[in-house]
């Protein structure tokens, strides 16, 4: 699907040859605002296009989140006559993102001095998760060092890739095994079918507490799917849902929570206590969080 607003990066051809995750994110935010991104896949398709469940049609929703509002075409750049094609893209294009490993375009003639003496306004960029060798061994000569960094950086970010990994695993499981469903029709029996429209004024009222017992991943992964499966079940949109949740839980919740790590820095930081910092801020934030419910009443978002 096309984003055919104007943005403020409308004009800008950005070629995407970056695959997984961090590249097709960065691109995508760019395609967002306006820019012409076309992704180049081979010919089988970007990886991701298979991690699911979720599947939308025969492709994940984990690929589709990642790729919206961009153009697409298959190349196999292992082939001379499609890397020509290739430099036919570059040729009109402001930007390539890519995020190869070290080497793979140098071997297809396509490396950063190459592309630079035929594209000169090119800007190339290449998204890395750890820096590139090169980095290492020029700012920590020592391979000890070079063990520790990587270390001191892999453990969050293979616990971020666990999670969501988890995540989809654990979303898929429950709606393909029908437990999603279940559940939902069991929470359904105690909700008055009359007072069905409120269940997303409720929930965003009491989000912003159920942010100080549950994370973030919890609640979005395992409590609010039950809650839009039986709002849908009683004819309540699960996009209310979802938007009465980020009213409470993201917006407000999220800044005193005891679980996630952003509190703690910001208390750390300012060398405030916890329990001082939720008592002063909550009464504020559950205000805005009710001044933000009416004003999404009175702009119909939610109906009374």
């Amino acid at each position: 699907m096309l984003n055919l607003t104007p943005g403020s990066l409308a004009g800008l051809r950005i070629v995407d040859l970056s695959r997984v995750l961090g590249g097709p994110y960065c691109t995508q935010i760019l395609a967002d605002h306006g820019a012409d991104v076309i992704k180049v896949e081979p010919p089988n398709g970007d990886e991701t296009r298979t991690w699911g469940p979720p599947f939308d049609g025969d492709t994940a929703s984990y690929f589709l989140g990642v790729n919206r509002n961009k153009l697409g075409v298959a190349l196999d750049l292992t082939q001379q006559s499609e890397r020509a094609k290739l430099l036919q893209l570059l040729d009109s294009a402001d930007v390539l993102v890519e995020n190869f490993k070290i080497g793979t375009l140098e071997r297809w003639g396509l490396g950063y001095d190459t592309l630079q003496e035929r594209f000169p306004r090119l800007v190339h960029c290449r998204v890395s998760g750890f820096g590139t060798v090169a980095a290492l061994i020029i700012n920590f000569p020592d391979v000890r060092q070079q063990r520790e960094r990587i270390d001191a950086h892999a453990k969050a970010a293979l616990m971020m890739a666990s999670v969501l990994l988890a995540a989809g695993a654990f979303t898929g499981i429950m709606s393909g095994t029908g437990m999603l469903t279940a559940m939902a029709q069991v929470l359904v029996q105690h909700v008055p079918v009359e007072h069905a429209r409120h269940m997303p004024l409720v929930l965003v009222l009491v989000s912003m507490p159920l942010s100080l017992l549950f994370d973030p991943d919890s609640f979005y992964f395992g409590i609010l799917p039950v809650l839009a499966e039986s709002g849908k079940l009683l004819g309540v949109p699960p996009i209310q849902m979802a938007q009465a949740a980020l009213l409470g839980q993201m917006t407000t919740g999220f800044p005193v929570s005891p679980l996630t790590p952003a509190t703690f820095l910001i208390v750390g930081l300012t060398g405030v206590e916890l329990a001082e910092h939720q008592k002063f801020t909550i009464p504020f934030l559950f205000a805005a969080t009710v001044i933000m419910v009416l004003t999404a009443v009175l702009v119909g978002v939610f109906p009374l």
